[in-house]
């Protein structure tokens, strides 16, 4: 199935939706409606930039009435054209869960069985340049025959309604960093070792071999949650003890200025919630409007 949207931002009848490019820089920035919250930044690695390729991350964002969708997938260097994998993986993944009122681990897993199924096939139309040494366009081949390969974490926040209590949902194989603040403090959503780069999805995997993991929890209301999701790129933030600040976001960005980012950067921070001023710092974001 294709995925029902176009990668460009959108705004129309209370819906809001962000996906990245991978050829260019997402600035930090910032979409807030009612008691929602999101701040996205995107970024290729230097190598990428200088020449001209597709950075290998994919982020996206859908906000749609009481509910926040996202996905982050990391394509794999040493798989086919691993930004394609990535970018495949996400849009999919993305309408899946615009559309799916009650995702669960099952449904993840026949998604996936039918992204790599599309995927595989999508694979064979991809053009390898003629211009290229043969030796390279050989090497390439044997890759194509290997198939792409992605980590993942997708999920969704559906915020509490006065019927009926609000839920997270998260699904993932791969390293993404996920980390959930209250005015308490941190919440531990998942064990640190669910979170290994040996988990990925493949396009090869008709029927994974692999479960994905998954976390739930009910959220209720009046009760204030940020959520912070990020590829390697962003590996700096690991150390902050909370919710990163603009100027935070930035420093990571800028000191890699001169030398380059390594990796490709991707970070969504989703918050909810009424009184989350004291958790969502203010900065200088770009805004929109």
């Amino acid at each position: 199935m294709a995925p029902a949207f176009r990668r460009n931002r959108q705004m129309q009848q209370g819906k809001f939706m962000w996906t990245c490019e991978q050829l260019q820089v997402q600035p930090l920035t910032i979409y807030r409606r009612n008691e929602i919250t999101c701040k996205y930044a995107y970024s290729p690695s230097a190598d990428s930039l200088f020449v001209g390729d597709a950075g290998q991350d994919y982020a996206a964002i859908c906000v749609d009435k009481e509910d926040i969708v996202f996905v982050l997938c990391d394509g794999v260097s040493l798989s086919y054209r691993g930004d394609f994998g990535a970018r495949f993986l996400g849009e999919r993944l993305l309408s899946w869960l615009c559309e799916e009122p009650a995702p669960s681990a099952e449904g993840l897993r026949c998604q996936l069985a039918e992204i790599a199924d599309a995927a595989s096939q999508a694979i064979k139309e991809l053009h390898i340049p003629t211009h290229l040494p043969q030796l390279l366009r050989e090497v390439l081949e044997e890759k194509r025959s290997m198939g792409t390969e992605a980590m993942y974490i997708c999920g969704r926040v559906r915020l509490p309604r006065p019927s009926a209590p609000g839920k997270l949902w998260l699904g993932w194989q791969g390293d993404a960093r996920v980390r959930m603040w209250e005015h308490e403090g941190e919440i531990r959503l998942a064990e640190l070792t669910s979170f290994c780069t040996a988990d990925r999805w493949s396009s090869r995997e008709k029927s994974p071999q692999d479960d994905p993991y998954i976390a739930e929890l009910p959220l209720s209301a009046n009760d204030p949650k940020s959520l912070l999701i990020y590829s390697d790129g962003f590996k700096a933030l690991d150390s902050l003890n909370l919710p990163p600040m603009d100027q935070e976001v930035y420093a990571v960005l800028d000191a890699e200025m001169d030398r380059g980012l390594e990796d490709d950067a991707s970070l969504l921070l989703l918050s909810w919630g009424r009184g989350m001023r004291p958790i969502v710092q203010e900065g200088a974001a770009n805004t929109v409007k």
